[in-house]
């Protein structure tokens, strides 16, 4: 009996419930496993280590039978969550783990006709899998190529359909996780209920490509080349390919003719060495392709050899060559998260190897070249962190035929929060591409509380989009699962960035008790599409739809029947950026809401709050113009704010009446006119109005970004600083001191999101020393020490164990304080000192510590607990300095 055969003949005969119908959506969750080894460590090939000799287990037998022979034959195993829409399948807990013994899972999916679906198989974590349907070898991934997610076309036949999946025991490095997620999905079912949204192209490749699967990626020289080639549509009809293989000098130096999904051998001769290209064409219709690079020597080194030299060119970009080598890290940095170097990426870097051993050829010259210019039309770009924490990674992928002199509407992609250090590509760019926009693809991870990278992402932004010939009234983002709340609080943050947002699953990071609504305003004027997914394990589609109603220009979809990777790889389509590039910034609305999620994101189009009035409690500004040319504006908890007015283009007369919560006033404009509009107690309000030039004018309109200024303390964390930690700290670990600057360095708990600030000993540090980053000095005012007592007398600040003086007030007793003010030498850094006089405030002050991320005091320039309360102090961005400085003091009862 045939393996197939005897396959067919389990899934016909056990009791356990392993058949699944085809002709509707089918996570696959409930399989016959068993384990079994491999007869030789070398064998390699397409066919399972199976045997026929296993036999069906009754349920008393796997519990009375020793364990390894109850491994040996076939048991009935469940996905533990396939009830939360989760379907991951994790059998290896019922094996023991050995080397070259792998676990095979068997089910049945039954078609009431024939029919295609498309097949879904993810490995969460890059992994080895092989899977075979009907016998047919689908997907074939192995120790030294492994996969992290693959899509495919199958002809399921009407009746019975044997699907099998192995996946070893042990792997090669020390995997957090190793689980395996297979999906059907009726190919009808796409194309009729979601033919908005799915690509045509994506099946149409599916038809013609063929899949190459090399057992290896990196091999020894002189070392054989084995392969399969897989089509991309598992029809059960072998066809006959041929195999061609060149060097890196394009030189064909082997071939051969071989059968589809079938193991084939290439010996090559002593030309195979570096990169080689390995293409596969179909016998019967050579429009059916594939192609794959493998690397024959030692990769590391020869990208070393390589880059070395460029290093030495005066025609290279040093951006360039910071690129090349964070790729050359990347194998590292996936080995250092215990995990497999994905096959992609290895495909990434073999195309960046090429790329480097084309441009080192071109004779050096005086102009430097660009990342475009060495990388082509796809590359990836490193840029350091402000932080001086590492660096961040994008990649950039230009339009064909891209034309510098053509302004290109700009794309950017925020994937999931699987993705910590490298971005990962919009799916459909695997089998399309576009001229349509430049597409950014990011590191966004939204649903967290990390101002820092809030501003870091919005700086990146700004800078791409300063950098390409942009059109900037389209300009879109796309997020997926955590990605989304990333794109959202973007949004919502730089209200006059974003043209178009298509969110994918994830929604906004709105308060469960309390949303803050509000926030939704800053959409007023941007197009949204939300793609909701019913079967999801986090998200709530209702809560999702519940917001979207609330945006004027939302349109949103409620799919079912795809699992979130799935959902994403189908859906997340370039029909989706077609819908998404409909939609175009309005360049001077007429109505402007503005409610800023943090004092520091305080502008939109024409309005700009420039101070808040109570910084715990939640503000907005609503101006719109009238028919008849009156300006209305509506402002609550609003101390001042500003107006940029372009006379004709919000078709404004010479002379309107402005009216601020009710109260109107006559007002003469120019062609261009800044108003500073300032809010008294009473309700009455006070103007300042300022004529502007064209250039002016278009500058200040056109900025976007955070106002650092108006961060307050918060602002410290957002470049490099160090924490330079007072006497006594290293000694005792659980000492008040030590605890203390451990939060002061170590600010936001969520450490998903990397971040690393410094610190010394006060006896290491230098003041008058020069430096790019901030200073963090924690004070204790009763035993200062010389160099703190040096600084503070520097600063101008007065303080000791029995009081503070602050700008004219005096707080006596038990005390802490934290200031933020000017390096009296380098006036673009920060001082931030943190002083407390008393153990009775120590806890009250490690409170809040933890609440860094979320406390309003944090907004504040200066503030001082007294026990009594918190007394807040703000100021101009000159905080400290000795010219033109004002302050402002609020007590507040209580911490909250």
């Amino acid at each position: 009996m045939s393996i197939q055969a005897y396959l067919e003949n389990l899934v016909s005969t056990t009791r356990h419930p392993i058949t699944f119908s085809g002709d509707v959506s089918a996570a696959l969750s409930r399989w016959l496993v068993r384990s079994a080894c491999a007869d030789s460590p070398e064998r390699w090939g397409a066919e399972p280590f199976l045997d026929t000799e296993a036999r069906l287990l009754l349920f008393n037998e796997t519990v009375l039978l020793p364990a390894d022979e109850v491994e040996r034959h076939w048991r009935m195993y469940m996905a533990d969550l396939a009830e939360r829409y989760l379907e991951v399948n994790t059998p290896h807990k019922l094996f023991a783990a050995a080397d070259n013994k792998s676990i095979y899972c068997l089910c049945n999916v039954y078609c009431e006709q024939e029919r295609e679906a498309l097949v879904s198989v993810f490995t969460c974590v890059a992994a080895p899998i092989r899977v075979w349907i009907n016998g047919e070898l689908a997907v074939s991934g192995s120790h030294d190529n492994v996969l992290r997610d693959y899509l495919f076309l199958c002809k399921l036949r009407e009746g019975g359909n044997t699907v099998l999946v192995e996946t070893p025991t042990v792997l090669r490095v020390p995997a957090v996780q190793q689980e395996f997620i297979v999906k059907l999905q009726p190919l009808e079912r796409l194309s009729e209920g979601l033919g908005e949204l799915v690509d045509e192209t994506l099946v149409d490749r599916c038809r013609s490509d063929l899949s190459l699967f090399p057992e290896k990626l990196l091999h020894a020289a002189g070392e054989e080349l084995r392969l399969t080639v897989v089509p991309r549509i598992c029809h059960n009809l072998p066809e006959k390919v041929r195999i061609r293989v060149y060097n890196d000098k394009d030189e064909l130096i082997g071939q051969r003719e071989a059968m589809t999904s079938t193991a084939a051998d290439i010996r090559l001769d002593e030309r195979a060495h570096g990169l080689l290209r390995i293409t596969a064409e179909c016998e019967s219709d050579n429009t059916r392709t594939g192609q794959v690079h493998v690397f024959f020597g030692l990769f590391q080194e020869a990208l070393e050899s390589l880059l070395a030299p460029l290093a030495l060119r005066r025609d290279l970009d040093p951006g360039v060559l910071t690129s090349a080598r964070e790729l050359q890290e990347l194998p590292q940095a996936y080995r250092m998260l215990n995990q497999y170097v994905p096959g992609d990426v290895w495909q990434t870097l073999f195309q960046a190897y090429a790329r480097l051993n084309v441009y080192r050829q071109v004779a050096d010259g005086t102009r430097q070249r660009s990342h475009r210019e060495v990388f082509g039309r796809r590359f990836t770009a490193f840029e350091p962190k402000p932080t001086g924490d590492g660096r961040t990674a994008y990649t950039v992928v230009l339009p064909d035929g891209y034309d510098e002199s053509r302004q290109y509407p700009v794309v950017f992609y925020f994937s999931d929060a699987q993705v910590r250090s490298y971005p990962t590509e919009l799916p459909w760019l695997r089998h399309d591409s576009t001229d349509e926009a430049i597409l950014v693809q990011m590191i966004g991870i939204g649903g967290r509380l990390n101002f820092v990278d809030d501003v870091n992402v919005s700086r990146l932004l700004v800078a791409i989009l300063d950098r390409y010939a942009v059109d900037r009234s389209r300009v879109y983002v796309i997020g997926f699962c955590t990605g989304a709340p990333k794109a959202y609080r973007i949004g919502c943050q730089l209200p006059d960035l974003f043209a178009g947002i298509a969110s994918i699953v994830g929604d906004m990071r709105l308060s469960i008790n309390d949303p803050e609504y509000e926030q939704i305003d800053n959409l007023s004027h941007t197009g949204v599409i939300g793609l909701i997914s019913t079967e999801h394990w986090f998200y709530n589609s209702a809560r999702k739809l519940n917001f979207l109603k609330r945006m004027p220009k939302a349109r949103s979809w409620m799919c079912q029947g795809l699992m979130h990777p799935e959902f994403n790889a189908v859906l997340n389509s370039k029909k989706l950026l077609g819908q998404l590039l409909v939609h175009k910034k309005e360049p001077y609305p007429a109505s402007v809401k503005l409610s800023p999620l943090t004092p520091s994101y305080n502008k939109a189009y024409w309005v700009q709050i420039t101070e808040i009035d109570d910084l715990h409690k939640r503000s907005s500004l609503h101006a719109q113009r009238r028919d008849d040319g009156t300006l209305e504006i509506s402002a609550s908890n609003i101390a001042s704010f500003r107006l940029l007015l372009p006379r004709g283009e919000l078709q404004l007369a010479p002379r309107i009446r402005l009216g601020v919560n009710g109260v109107v006033c006559a007002v003469e404009l120019d062609a261009y006119t800044q108003l500073d509009i300032t809010l008294q107690p009473d309700g009455r309000w006070t103007l300042k109005r300022g004529l502007l030039t064209a250039a002016q004018f278009e500058a200040a309109y056109r900025a976007i970004g955070v106002d650092e200024e108006r961060m307050g303390i918060q602002q410290v964390y957002v470049s490099a600083c160090t924490v330079v930690k007072p006497p006594g700290a290293w000694e005792d670990k659980r000492s008040f001191v030590n605890k203390l600057a451990y939060l002061l360095q170590n600010p936001i708990k969520d450490r998903y999101i990397y971040y690393k600030y410094n610190s010394c000993c006060a006896t290491e540090w230098d003041w008058l020393k020069q430096g790019d980053g901030h200073l963090i000095m924690p004070v204790d005012a009763r035993s200062p020490g010389e160099s703190q007592l040096a600084v503070l007398r520097e600063l101008g600040l007065s303080l000791n164990a029995g009081q503070l003086t602050l700008e004219g007030r005096v707080f006596e007793g038990p005390y802490f304080a934290f200031i933020k003010c000017r390096h009296p030498l380098q006036p673009d850094r920060l001082v931030l000192v943190v002083a407390y006089n008393n153990e009775c405030v120590e806890h009250e002050l490690l409170l809040l510590m933890n609440a860094f991320e979320t406390s309003p005091l944090f907004y504040n320039d200066a503030f001082v607990y007294d026990g009594a309360g918190y007394h807040e102090f703000r100021s101009t961005k000159h905080f400290l300095s000795k010219d033109e400085s004002r302050y402002e003091s609020k007590c507040v009862e209580g911490y909250c």
